[in-house]
């Protein structure tokens, strides 16, 4: 079965606000470019078998949020079946405190 990839508005700024900071902070505009296409690749990836990857935790409303790693950055989503969609709901680096920044979706 194949999935509809849902991308909301705050994931969409996580990955655009990385795309600056490697550009526009780190000043190399290369790497921020193969490290978008590296996520969005990895983000559409979800289309097929989205339950492949590992749970990180499940909410109180018992939705399991999985995760993707994709260099340092991990994507958090939840799989809908009755609507055959994922929802990704955030893109972070990897050494940020997560669970703060998962606190609202737990």
């Amino acid at each position: 079965m194949t999935y509809f990839v849902h991308l909301s508005e705050k994931p969409d700024r996580d990955i655009r606000d990385i795309y600056e900071y490697i550009a526009q902070t780190l000043y190399a505009p290369m790497n921020a470019a193969t490290v978008f296409n590296r996520i969005s690749e990895a983000i559409l990836s979800l289309n097929e078998m989205p339950e492949r990857h590992q749970i990180y935790k499940t909410g109180s409303n018992g939705e399991e949020i999985r995760f993707l790693v994709t260099g340092n950055h991990i994507i958090y989503y939840l799989v809908d079946h009755s609507k055959a969609q994922v929802n990704v709901i955030r893109v972070l680096y990897g050494g940020m405190d997560i669970d703060k920044e998962l606190d609202s979706w737990v």
